[in-house]
């Protein structure tokens, strides 16, 4: 009791002076030993100046950083959130991209706290603006990422830039993902904004599989066919549930045509595709409309026959297990594709059969008939 007097009288004497410094130590001082409640008896003119500053964004960074604390302490989680937000939104050097994601992650933990406790409909919009914000950051920090991986081809600016303030995703498109070629940051952007443009989705894709392809230039193909795997399934990770950015016809054809003309092993594009969620019928209505298309690129390929090759495999995996598809379909799927492979084999039949692989695909297609047949 004796000491807690004396140290109401240190700190009593010592609220008289205006050395800014010192009153920012003494407050951070307080809230590290658990004096919050000692803090909160302050009535000093200087300290509700600290705040006001602090709200409003034009307070000293130390006190900005202090007060979000003290606010977050006393329970006042909104006011934390406030100056947490203003933290990361500081034009400056004062402090880089990776100290603003923090903060902007801080100021989502403080607006959810404060949102369960009062429920208020405007706290609930300021957490989803934090949550957008933060959602741009870390794309902003891919793209800073990026860039520091190609090196000294950039200027040092735009790595200045980058970390001095937190931009919008016009000014990272047009300045930093278009400007330096960042496909993948591109594609992110595009997805995160909502973006919906499919020729220009289309040619990210196309870009980030040839410039996949150039880096495995004199492996061989089993590692190259990995190394796109790997690729295509991290980004599906991030993309795939979005159909406008994850185009799942056009990637499946152009990586078709890829596959064919490098001679690659006809089902690593399904298998791939299944591992990152896509359903056996839903590629094999792909396939269906490619074979039925009748494009004659395949042709020019040399692999006339491809898609269908390709679709065999596909209905093939099927038959060895069935359980690849929801129950629900299963019987569905099943008919589909009896009248399929039925309709491969009068296509087939009606090619000339001096060729073997028409001679291969017909004892394959009535194989598979045969075995679909007997799951009935």
């Amino acid at each position: 009791q004796q000491n807690r007097e004396k140290l109401a009288l240190v700190l009593q004497h010592s609220l008289g002076g205006d050395d800014e410094l010192f009153h920012v130590a003494l407050y951070d001082w307080l809230i590290n030993a658990g004096e919050v409640d000692r803090l909160l008896e302050i009535r000093s003119l200087y300290l509700e100046d600290l705040k006001r500053g602090a709200v409003s964004g034009d307070g000293n960074v130390g006190i900005m950083d202090l007060l979000w604390k003290y606010y977050e302490k006393t329970g006042d989680f909104a006011a934390a959130a406030q100056i947490l937000c203003k933290l990361a939104e500081r034009r400056g050097r004062d402090y880089d991209l990776q100290h603003r994601i923090e903060y902007l992650s801080r100021a989502v933990v403080s607006a959810k706290s404060s949102n369960v406790r009062t429920g208020a409909s405007a706290e609930g919009e300021f957490l989803h603006e934090l949550e957008e914000k933060l959602e741009v950051a870390h794309i902003q920090m891919q793209i800073l990422q990026a860039l520091q991986h190609l090196g000294q081809s950039v200027p040092h600016d735009a790595f200045l830039c980058l970390n001095e303030e937190l931009m919008d995703f016009s000014k990272l498109y047009e300045e930093y993902a278009d400007r330096f070629n960042l496909s993948e940051c591109t594609l992110a952007i595009l997805h995160s904004a909502g973006y919906n443009d499919p020729p220009l989705i289309e040619n990210v894709w196309r870009d980030i599989i040839n410039k996949e392809l150039d880096k495995s230039k004199g492996s061989d193909s089993g590692s190259r066919m990995e190394s796109l795997r790997t690729k295509i399934a991290q980004l599906g990770k991030l993309h795939f549930q979005s159909e406008r950015h994850f185009p799942l016809p056009f990637l499946l054809r152009f990586l078709e045509e890829t596959s064919c003309q490098l001679n690659w092993n006809p089902a690593w594009i399904f298998t791939m595709f299944r591992r990152v969620g896509a359903s056996i019928s839903s590629l094999y209505a792909i396939y269906d409309r490619l074979f039925k298309s009748k494009d004659p690129c395949w042709q020019s390929y040399g692999k006339p026959l491809h898609v269908l090759d390709v679709i065999y495999l596909l209905l093939n995996d099927f038959a060895a297990d069935w359980t690849q598809v929801e129950p629900y379909e299963r019987r569905s799927f099943l008919n589909l594709c009896l009248d399929a492979a039925t309709t491969y084999l009068i296509e087939l039949q009606s090619m000339p059969t001096s060729d073997p692989k028409v001679r291969q695909l017909i004892a394959n297609y009535d194989s598979l008939q045969r075995r679909l047949q007997r799951m009935t």
